[in-house]
C-alpha cells in the first residue's frame, strides 16, 4: 500500500494520469562522506544573493520605483514640445481643363443703340476646354503640405498635483526597498534553516551508521550463539529485526542527508547531480 501511494504521489507530481504502469529507475547515490560541508552560511548567502531570480526581481523593482520618482519630479518642470506634420490627399472627383484649340462666342455684356434704343449684345470668342481626371501620383505631389508647431507648457496650476505624485512615488520606492530587504532576510533565514537541517541530517546519518555497525556485530554474535544452541530462535529473530530496521533507517538518513546537501548546492547555483 505504501508503494502504491508513493507511485500515485510521483505521478501526480509529474501531472500524469495514474491509470498507467510505470517503472521507476533507482538512483544510485554513493555513500556520502562524513566530511563537513565546505561552504559556510555567509558564503551560501553571498552566492545566492547574486543568482536567485527573486532577489534580482526585487532589486529591479527598486530601480523601477526610483525612476518613477524621477518621472514624477518631471511634472514640476515646463514642457517644450515640437510637432511636425506631412500630409497629402487624393480625390477621384478631381479634374483639370486643357485647351482644345476651338472657340465659341460668348456674350460678355450689352449696350444701347443710340439710334434705335435697342439692347445689343457684346460678344467675344471664348477658347474651348477639355476636362480630364488628374492621376494619382500628380495629386499626391500637388497636394503635398508641411507644417511644424512648437508648444511650451508651464505647470502653474498643477504644482500640488505633481507634488502629490512625487510623494506617492517616494512611498512606492520605500515599499520596494522594504520588499527587497525582506526578500534578503527571508533568503538568509531559508539558508540558515537549510544549513541547520543539513547538519542535523548529517548527525543522524553518522549516528545511524554507527548503530548499524554495532547491530551487525550483535547479529553476528547472535547467529554464532544460535548455531551453538546458546539462544533460541526468538532472540535471533529480534537481533535480525533490529539490524534490518537500522539498515532501513540508514538508507533513509542517507538520502535525506544527500537531499539536504543538494539544497545547499542549489543556493550556490551548482547543477543538481547525483
Amino acid at each position: 500500500n505504501t508503494l502504491d501511494l508513493a507511485k500515485v504521489a510521483l505521478l501526480q507530481s509529474m501531472n500524469v494520469p495514474i491509470n498507467q504502469d510505470i517503472e521507476v529507475e533507482a538512483v544510485n547515490v554513493p555513500d556520502p562522506g562524513l566530511d563537513p560541508y565546505t561552504a559556510t552560511v555567509q558564503q551560501l548567502y553571498d552566492v545566492s544573493e547574486t543568482n536567485l531570480p527573486e532577489v534580482k526581481g526585487a532589486d529591479l523593482r527598486v530601480k523601477s520605483a526610483t525612476l518613477g520618482v524621477q518621472v514624477a519630479k518631471g511634472g514640476l518642470y515646463p514642457t517644450l514640445s515640437l510637432n511636425g506634420n506631412l500630409s497629402t490627399l487624393f480625390s477621384s472627383a478631381a479634374s483639370m481643363q486643357t485647351l482644345n484649340g476651338s472657340s465659341t462666342p460668348q456674350t460678355i455684356g450689352f449696350f444701347t443703340d443710340p439710334v434705335t434704343g435697342a439692347q445689343l449684345p457684346v460678344t467675344t470668342m471664348a477658347p474651348g476646354y477639355d476636362r480630364s481626371g488628374i492621376s494619382y501620383g500628380s495629386q499626391l505631389q500637388n497636394n503635398f503640405s508641411q507644417s511644424a508647431s512648437l508648444f511650451l507648457r508651464v505647470p502653474i496650476f498643477q504644482g500640488n498635483v505633481s507634488r502629490n505624485r512625487i510623494t506617492t512615488a517616494k512611498i512606492q520606492q520605500q515599499n520596494a526597498e522594504l520588499t527587497a530587504l525582506n526578500t534578503r532576510l527571508t533568503l538568509r533565514q531559508q539558508i540558515e534553516t537549510a544549513y541547520t537541517n543539513m547538519k542535523a541530517s548529517a548527525n543522524r546519518y553518522r549516528a545511524t551508521k554507527v548503530q548499524v555497525e554495532s547491530l551487525e556485530r550483535a547479529f553476528q554474535i547472535a547467529e554464532s550463539r544460535l548455531n551453538a544452541g546458546a539462544i533460541n530462535a526468538t532472540d535471533y529473530t529480534i537481533a535480525k529485526t533490529n539490524l534490518d530496521r537500522a539498515r532501513a533507517s540508514l538508507i533513509q538518513t542517507k538520502y535525506d542527508y544527500v537531499f539536504r546537501t543538494k539544497i545547499l548546492d542549489y543556493y550556490q547555483n551548482k547543477p543538481i547531480r547525483f
